[in-house]
């Protein structure tokens, strides 16, 4: 029998998004009962709701949400365009 160490999963999520939109990324964890929180690498870039994933561009760059879950972490880059 195989067992996968623990694992997250985004399941909606965005690669381009424009100044002033908003997108919400979704994502599970797998194998660990853990509640998932967002975080951004850079607020001047896009803030996000830590529980809700609701992303809002605030200027053009690049930004990584991270998917956070007890131990486990999933990173996804996101560029933000004019």
């Amino acid at each position: 029998m195989v067992v996968k160490k623990p694992y997250i999963k985004f399941t909606a999520s965005k690669k381009t998004i424009k100044v002033g939109g908003t997108f919400t990324f979704k994502s599970k964890v797998y194998g660990d009962s853990s509640s998932i929180e967002y975080s951004v690498s850079n607020t001047k870039i896009a803030t996000i709701d830590k529980k809700t994933g609701k992303l809002k561009a605030k200027q053009a760059g690049k930004v990584v949400v991270t998917a956070k879950a007890g131990n486990i972490t999933k990173k996804f880059t996101v560029v933000v365009t004019k």
